[in-house]
């Protein structure tokens, strides 16, 4: 409970599951609540319940340990959280599955947390590309003004092209 981790232990063979206090509280059930397999899986984010069947049908083919992410709606209010699952199968003598066991832990925040960096890097790299651009635009810039500046000390003020060229100029130091 210090490390804020809820654990459960199910009995396949009578169909008994039991969670810790703080399981209970991350799922947001009432302490007591009769809790069944079915009752705990309605609570897993539709999208997910793949990824935490076949994590599970995996170990339990492989008798290996499984863990596994996915986002529940919890039981109270209904909020999404991110939840960390380890487990691990029983097997009886002759290789049948009697057991589960496992633990739990919640890392919305950190999930939150790695979305914020990820946004951050996006915005950097978008800042990054932006400065490039700019910096490209403006050496071009720099040509053209360079040439209109040269044009212009050519250039007699009352010929015909001399206000356009006086626009061009105008126009390049706005762009900059």
């Amino acid at each position: 409970e210090g490390a804020e981790l809820g654990t459960w232990d199910l009995d396949l063979v009578h169909e008994e599951l039991v969670f810790n206090p703080q399981l209970y509280r991350i799922m947001g059930f009432a302490p007591g609540t009769k809790l069944t397999r079915e009752l705990v899986g309605s609570r897993v984010v539709p999208e997910d319940v793949g990824i935490y069947q076949r994590s599970v049908e995996r170990a339990q083919q492989d008798h290996k340990p499984f863990v596994v992410e996915y986002r529940i709606s919890r039981a109270d209010d209904g909020q999404e959280r991110w939840l960390t699952v380890l487990g691990r199968y029983m097997f009886d003598e002759e290789g049948k599955p009697v057991r589960v066991l496992g633990i739990v832990s919640d890392i919305t925040e950190r999930r939150r947390l790695e979305q914020r960096v990820r946004q951050s890097q996006k915005l950097d790299a978008l800042g990054t590309l932006a400065g490039g651009i700019a910096h490209d635009f403006n050496n071009i810039l720099s040509i053209l003004r360079g040439n209109l500046l040269l044009i212009e000390a050519d250039l007699p003020a009352d010929h015909p092209i001399a206000p356009a060229i006086s626009e061009m100029s105008r126009a390049c130091a706005h762009a900059r």
